[in-house]
């Protein structure tokens, strides 16, 4: 059983120093500085960036999830369905997606805990690996009730 860490999230944010945060954890630098990250410190040390999530609005319809990131020495915990969470609650269009490497079953099953549906299978032709597309339809916004 991992041993207990507690964790902060960050406020979504972009930007230049955003850019060299998630290169620095992923090793992968974003396609935009526009692109809005959601960080997890660990609060023991706040400059230990634990993980990270992207929420990116693609049109009126449609947000996607995307790097989903976990340190490998922090994995297991939940805290990738955390992420999961965080960036659900900054969705603002009727429907979320992302995709996923087929081999990251990990991923996989933390999108399916909140409710992502697998839909189509592609191939990724950068890396030649295959990927699943996963969609989630998402709540009604809740509208504010009248006492009568």
């Amino acid at each position: 059983m991992p041993e207990t860490i507690n964790l902060s999230l960050s406020a979504p944010r972009a930007g230049e120093e955003v850019v060299a945060a998630v290169y620095e954890l992923t090793g992968q630098r974003p396609k935009s500085k526009k692109e809005r990250y959601i960080f997890v410190h660990a609060t023991e040390d706040p400059g230990v960036v634990v993980g990270c999530v992207a929420v990116k609005k693609l049109n009126w319809a449609m947000s996607e999830i995307r790097h989903l990131y976990v340190q490998e020495a922090f994995r297991t915990r939940g805290i990738g369905r955390k992420l999961i969470q965080e960036a659900l609650a900054h969705v603002q269009t009727p429907m979320a997606c992302s995709t996923v490497d087929l081999r990251n079953q990990a991923s996989l099953k933390a999108f399916y805990a909140h409710l992502f549906i697998p839909r189509e299978l592609f191939p990724n032709y950068t890396t030649g690996h295959t990927v699943q597309l996963l969609i989630k339809v998402m709540p009604p916004p809740r509208r504010a009730t009248t006492l009568q």
